[in-house]
C-alpha cells in the first residue's frame, strides 16, 4: 500500500443546507494545500453523491462508514450536531482518530463535554488532541480566527500513515477496512471508464455471486467526496474514472498489463467513454 494518502473526516456545522460552515471550508482548503497527501471528506458530500447516483441512506450509517475508513476524524465543536458527532465518535472504536477544536472560553468549564468525551480523548491519546481558540459567535457564516489552530492540526496530519499488507478478504466492500476503499479505487483505475453494473460483475468474479455488494455505492460516494474519482454521464449511464495517476495497492506489473488490456478493449468497443479521459 502507498503511504502518501490520508483520509480525514471533517465534521462541524453547515451554514445552509449541504453547505459547510466557513470554518470547515477554510480548513479543507488550507489543509489540502499545505498537505497535498490529505483528502478532506464531508459526510454531506457523500450523501449528495449517493443521491445523485440513485441511492438514499441515513446520515448515521454513512458517518459510521466514513469513520471506519478515515485515518482521522476532525470535529469543530460549532453546533449541536457537532456535539452529537463528538458523543458518537468518542467511544473506544474511534477515540484514537479524533482531533477536536473547541471554544477557548469553555476550556475550564466543568461541563459533560469536558469531563466526558474530551477527557476520554486526552486519556486515550494526549492533551494535544484538543485544540482551543476563541470562537466567534458568527463563525459559521463569517470566518473567524480558526487559522490559529492550523499548527496543531498540521502537526498531527503531516505524518504518513503506516499500512500493512493487503488481505484479499479485507478488500470486500462490506468490511470496515480502509483497504476496501482503495481497492475499489484501483478497480476503477485499471478497468475504467467503468459503470456500476460492470463494477458489480468484476466483484462477483472475484468474490462470487453470494457476496453482499450493497456497500459499493457507499465506497464510491466516499471516493467522489474525496476527489479521488470522477464520473461522466453517457446515454443515462454514469462511467467512472480515477483522478489519481496510479493505483494505491502495489500490484506490480500485472496492474499495467490489465490497464493496457482494458484500455485496448475500450478503444475497440467503447470509444465514447474515452473522450476527455
Amino acid at each position: 500500500m502507498r503511504k502518501d494518502i490520508s483520509i480525514i473526516f471533517l465534521c462541524g456545522a453547515n451554514k445552509s443546507e449541504n453547505t459547510p460552515s466557513e470554518r470547515r471550508i477554510f480548513l479543507k482548503k488550507t489543509i489540502e494545500e499545505k498537505l497535498p497527501h490529505t483528502r478532506i471528506i464531508y459526510a454531506e458530500k457523500v450523501m449528495e453523491e449517493l443521491s445523485n447516483h440513485g441511492k438514499e441512506k441515513n446520515l448515521l450509517d454513512i458517518e459510521h462508514k466514513i469513520s471506519n475508513i478515515a485515518d482521522w476524524i476532525l470535529i469543530i465543536l460549532e453546533s449541536n450536531s457537532a456535539f452529537c458527532e463528538l458523543g458518537a465518535f468518542a467511544h473506544n472504536e474511534f477515540r484514537k482518530k479524533l482531533l477536536v477544536i473547541n471554544d477557548l472560553n469553555f476550556k475550564k468549564s466543568k461541563s459533560f463535554i469536558n469531563l466526558g468525551p474530551i477527557q476520554a480523548i486526552k486519556e486515550s491519546s494526549s492533551d494535544e488532541r484538543i485544540l482551543w481558540y476563541p470562537m466567534a459567535t458568527n463563525g459559521i457564516n463569517n470566518l473567524d480566527s480558526i487559522g490559529g489552530t492550523l499548527p496543531g492540526i498540521i502537526k498531527h496530519f503531516k505524518k504518513n500513515i503506516s499500512r500493512g499488507k493487503v488481505n484479499i478478504n479485507s478488500c470486500k466492500p462490506n468490511t470496515t477496512e480502509q483497504i476496501s476503499l482503495f481497492f475499489l479505487h484501483d478497480i476503477i483505475h485499471i478497468c475504467g471508464p467503468i459503470s456500476h453494473p460492470e463494477t458489480i460483475n468484476i466483484y462477483k468474479e472475484l468474490y462470487g455471486d453470494e457476496e453482499n455488494l450493497d456497500d459499493l455505492k457507499d465506497l464510491r460516494g466516499i471516493l467522489h467526496a474525496s476527489s479521488l474519482i470522477d464520473s461522466k454521464k453517457i446515454d443515462n449511464t454514469y462511467y467512472y474514472t480515477t483522478s489519481t495517476p496510479e493505483p494505491f495497492i502495489a500490484f506490480g506489473s500485472v496492474a499495467d498489463e490489465l490497464l493496457a488490456q482494458f484500455r485496448s478493449h475500450h478503444l475497440r468497443h467503447n470509444t465514447g467513454r474515452l473522450i476527455n479521459v
